[in-house]
């Protein structure tokens, strides 16, 4: 018997006019365990006969982190190299996709497969031929989610092709009259969303996965008599990306222009429309800052701060406009719940060798001006999220671990030990005198024999979030309108 754990990715290049293109195609064993089967386990002699059925019982540990030779390949970052021997997740096998009872898509291409079975194969012993011929051979496909740690925020520059933070725009009175200032919309990366990783945790959920994101608003008017525009609809989108390549990746995968001409490696891109909310009822608050030198150089250090230098304040995370006076401004803030369909499957962020799986949230906000419009303006952003499992990693090890240590105890305590007397070499031999300094090395010796004997295995401690912030001062839309 024997388990292993498989990557297989397929690369067609899109049809063209000429000669055609051989596809291109890899396969990577990043897993293999080998179950070995005792002797007396075998009938006896080892013939197999008809009609008669042959028990082998076996065990597999699945490792939390795979083996360093694994991932041999040639990396740009060392964090390539951790990322790629953490455990991947099954991927694009609709057969055993799911929540136990129901099979969910979990939104992966044909071009890419990851695969973990339990393969039993019988030789039969020629005499011939030394080596054994296979009489037959079968496999059982086991799906395997692994326990996934919440990652540290991206840091996202302005010029990032791939997610945008921050967004402004001019605000109009119609399309051809002036503009009645210059709104503002930022928000920072949320929470990771925590999924179940097994079947039972997922039918105990009492609600689906979810998270909250912090949109913050800015509106800085022309001059003090505008008001801000009346706020109408926001709306969410979850983008899954697939990458897959036919040869290694040396950087974490990421989206990029450069993808769709590449011929060995490509990214398959979802949608899953989220919910929809009207925001009118979000208010806005004024602030006023008079022109001053100190209030100008407060305005521009506070103008474009990376994601995770942000705090929860709207002032420091939207910072000001292009056409910020350096006087009345408005702000306000909407807390925006996002929870996952449950007609899904939402694999774990991850990153292997030939595959990876990334998550990106669109979020878009309409206003309304003063004046009727024939289009209604829109703002949007592209938000990097993360989605993680609701078992840590270190809390998946220690559950694993605390049987272990039961099952050790229980050895212990049936252990055979000898109850002799001690022999008459030590019970006839006169005790030795022992002086200050010698009892102090005794007594020492005893401490750290003790100490030793006492030491228990090391655990491992929850590690408080990074993104823990106190919510305060912030408006919560509910889906109602």
């Amino acid at each position: 018997n024997n388990s292993t754990g498989t990557s297989r990715t397929v690369i067609e290049p899109p049809g063209v006019s000429g000669p055609a293109i051989a596809r291109f195609s890899a396969f990577h064993t990043f897993l293999r365990l080998v179950q070995p089967i005792n002797e007396q386990q075998y009938p006896q002699p080892r013939i197999i006969e008809a009609g008669q059925t042959y028990t082998f019982p076996f065990t597999f540990v699945v490792p939390e982190q795979l083996l360093p030779n694994s991932c041999r390949h040639k990396h740009n970052h060392p964090q390539v190299h951790a990322a790629h021997t953490l455990l991947p997740p099954s991927l694009g096998d609709p057969s055993i996709s799911g929540n136990g009872g129901t099979l969910l898509d979990d939104m992966a291409p044909r071009m890419t497969q990851i695969e973990y079975a339990i393969r039993v194969q019988v030789f039969k012993a020629c005499q011939v031929d030394p080596s054994p011929k296979v009489l037959v051979e079968t496999k059982r496909k086991v799906r395997i989610i692994p326990a996934v740690d919440q990652a540290p925020p991206l840091s996202v520059p302005d010029d990032c092709e791939e997610y945008r933070m921050r967004k402004e725009k001019d605000v109009k009175k119609g399309a051809l009259r002036g503009k009645l200032g210059r709104i503002v919309m930022a928000a920072a990366q949320p929470k990771a969303i925590p999924v179940p990783a097994t079947v039972t945790a997922a039918k105990s959920a009492e609600s689906a996965p979810s998270t909250m994101v912090t949109v913050h608003l800015r509106f800085d008017p022309t001059n003090e008599d505008q008001q801000p525009p009346r706020l109408g609809r926001l709306w969410s989108k979850l983008r899954v990306n697939t990458f897959f390549a036919a040869e290694p990746w040396a950087d974490i995968a990421a989206n990029s222009p450069s993808l769709t001409w590449a011929l060995n490696r490509g990214v398959y891109t979802e949608t899953v429309t989220l919910a929809s909310r009207c925001v009118a009822s979000a208010s806005w608050q004024k602030h006023t800052c008079p022109p001053s030198p100190t209030c100008a150089s407060a305005s521009s250090s506070l103008h474009r701060r990376d994601s995770f230098q942000s705090t929860s304040s709207v002032e420091s995370l939207t910072g000001p406009s292009a056409g910020y006076a350096g006087e009345t401004f408005y702000t306000a803030s909407i807390l925006v719940p996002i929870s996952l369909p449950p007609t899904r499957t939402y694999l774990p962020t991850f990153h292997s060798c030939l595959s990876s799986r990334t998550y990106a949230l669109d979020i878009s906000l309409s206003y309304h001006t003063p004046n009727a419009n024939l289009i209604v303006p829109t703002l949007g952003l592209r938000l990097p999220i993360q989605i993680a499992t609701t078992e840590s990693l270190a809390e998946a090890a220690a559950a694993r671990g605390r049987p272990k240590q039961v099952n050790n105890t229980v050895d212990e305590f049936f252990t055979p030990r000898s109850i002799a007397p001690p022999p008459t070499d030590f019970t006839e031999r006169p005790l030795p005198l022992m002086t200050g300094a010698g009892r102090g090395r005794s007594d020492t010796l005893a401490s750290t024999v003790s100490n030793a004997s006492s030491m228990a295995p090391p655990e491992y401690s929850n590690i408080s979030s990074p993104f823990t912030r106190r919510l305060s001062n912030r408006t919560v839309v509910r889906i109602a309108c």
